[in-house]
């Protein structure tokens, strides 16, 4: 068994036919490094508001749990509007 990787061409997969990308026109070239660009850029986006989406779901969970905590050393004697001081 050799230690050498066979090099694969890119490929494209349309219509259930696959493309191998270094045979297209210039043309077509740049547009499939626009596609594979573009599809790159778009999973880290996803990635990124993913895990935008968890710290937020941690923040308000955090922020439930505080205002809870914080409600306890809430006093009468520290009210200066409101309902009357009881």
């Amino acid at each position: 068994m050799s230690d050498k990787q066979e090099e694969v061409n890119p490929t494209i997969n349309f219509e259930d036919k696959v493309y191998d990308a270094t045979l297209l026109s210039d043309e077509g070239k740049e547009l499939f490094n626009l596609v594979i660009d573009n599809d790159t850029k778009l999973r880290t986006l996803t990635a990124n508001i993913n895990a935008l989406n968890m710290d937020i779901a941690q923040r308000r969970a955090s922020s439930l749990k505080l205002n809870e905590e914080l409600q306890k050393h809430l006093i009468d004697d520290a009210v200066v509007e409101g309902k009357e001081k009881a």
